[in-house]
């Protein structure tokens, strides 16, 4: 019996561990696989659990009341973000807390999730996002129609080519080097055309696709909540990205002797407004799901409006940026609690116009170049990034600190 009851116990830890997996494949903050691991083997009567994660391995130990105990540990290889997936994962485990079904049934139901694919419509809306959101984005840069028509086209070619190699194989540092090189190409053959009529910013929101800013937030963010070792991983795979889209992008730009502009902002309006079409389009892209785009486009226009708001006031990067932040995670705190959604689906698509992706690859390209501004804008990348992640930061405590008062109440009651 005893020999039985040990054998359920490694099976729940090896379901555990397969959906921390998949919400690794997916995206999801380590913080997050973390306690899922815990409150499934919790759930089934575990004594204790302790999980460690980093983005390319999660490894659990679980031990019973006897003493009895078990470890288990997994390797994670291909990674992408799918946020709609984050969120069927988070409805399992909260199922399978809930309800406790036998060990064999959870493994048909990681099995049944396996087999779920989206549709190939959902390809196509994903491809057709990708053109409205950098066409949003070249404009919200500094560009006119025009060059956000000619960054659409370019992004759109590169999200069919985005898809076509995810099938090939996850490489993607190399995938990223090649598609940068390609849509660099493409961005001055329809300046050339005249159908851009600005190569940086017709780049600059193709960039945006490939750019990894949204990590980078994120790495902040985990270096901030002491997941020191996952921050610098997502950190240095980050800046290695961001290199590979440099090299990519700066060999057309040296072959035809052009110089990259900065990029600034138009009025407030043009902001907020493309802004939030960028975020809503990438929601897409990341695999939001589509009943919860009225959300996104709200807290888009929340985050992106205070940090405008601010910025007419005060001439603070990181304030203006902290101040943004606290909102949008209030928000998506908000959200999260009363419409039962994970708070990512908010977290990581409101602050897209935030996010320093256009400024990390400036700074890999000023100093690829050796170039003046080189320092400034590594600065104004540590700023963003700072602001993101001690905006999110504040109002996780505070939530977490209400959530455990309110459960320490009810167990005392």
């Amino acid at each position: 019996m005893q020999l039985e009851k040990n054998t359920d116990y490694k099976k729940l830890l090896d379901c555990a561990l397969g959906i921390a997996i998949r919400l690794l494949q997916n995206g999801a903050e380590i913080s997050r696989v973390e306690e899922t691991v815990t409150h499934i083997c919790m759930a089934y009567g575990a004594e204790s659990v302790d999980v460690f994660a980093i983005p390319t391995k999660i490894e659990a130990t679980l031990e019973t009341k006897d003493d009895w105990f078990t470890t288990k540990m997994r390797r994670i290889y291909d990674q992408s973000l799918n946020i709609g997936r984050i969120e069927d994962l988070n409805r399992m485990s909260r199922d399978i807390c809930e309800n406790t079904p036998d060990v064999a049934e959870v493994y048909k139901m990681i099995r049944a999730f396996d087999k779920t694919k989206d549709p190939k419509w959902m390809i196509y809306l994903k491809c057709f996002a990708a053109f409205i959101g950098c066409f949003a984005f070249a404009i919200m840069y500094g560009g006119n129609i025009a060059d956000g028509f000619a960054s659409g086209i370019v992004s759109l070619i590169l999200a069919i080519l985005l898809f076509t190699l995810g099938r090939i194989g996850h490489y993607k540092i190399f995938n990223t080097l090649i598609l940068s090189m390609f849509g660099g190409f493409l961005s001055v053959a329809l300046y050339y055309m005249h159908i851009g009529d600005h190569i940086s910013y017709i780049m600059i929101g193709a960039v945006m696709l490939l750019i990894p800013g949204k990590e980078f937030g994120i790495a902040f963010r985990e270096l901030m909540m002491r997941d020191l070792i996952s921050g610098a991983i997502r950190i240095f795979q980050s800046i290695i990205i961001a290199l590979a889209i440099v090299i990519g992008f700066s060999i057309p730009i040296a072959l035809f002797n052009y110089n990259m502009d900065f990029y600034s902002f138009h009025n407030e309006a043009i902001t907020i407004l493309m802004a939030i079409i960028g975020g809503v389009a990438f929601s897409i892209i990341f695999g939001v799901k589509l009943k919860r785009l009225p959300f996104v486009a709200v807290g888009a226009f929340i985050v992106t409006g205070v940090y405008v708001l601010m910025d007419h006031y005060y001439d603070s990067l990181l304030a203006n940026i902290f101040v943004a932040q606290l909102a949008g995670a209030l928000y998506s705190e908000l959200v999260a609690k009363i419409f039962k959604m994970p708070t990512i689906v908010c977290l990581l698509t409101t602050n897209l116009a935030l996010v320093p992706g256009g400024l990390l690859y400036y700074t890999i390209y000023a100093l690829w170049n050796n170039q003046v501004g080189a320092k400034g804008y590594l600065m104004d990348v540590m700023y963003s990034s700072l602001g993101i992640g001690a905006g999110i930061l504040v109002i996780t405590i505070v939530f977490n600190t209400i959530y455990r008062a309110l459960a320490y109440r009810k167990v005392e009651a």
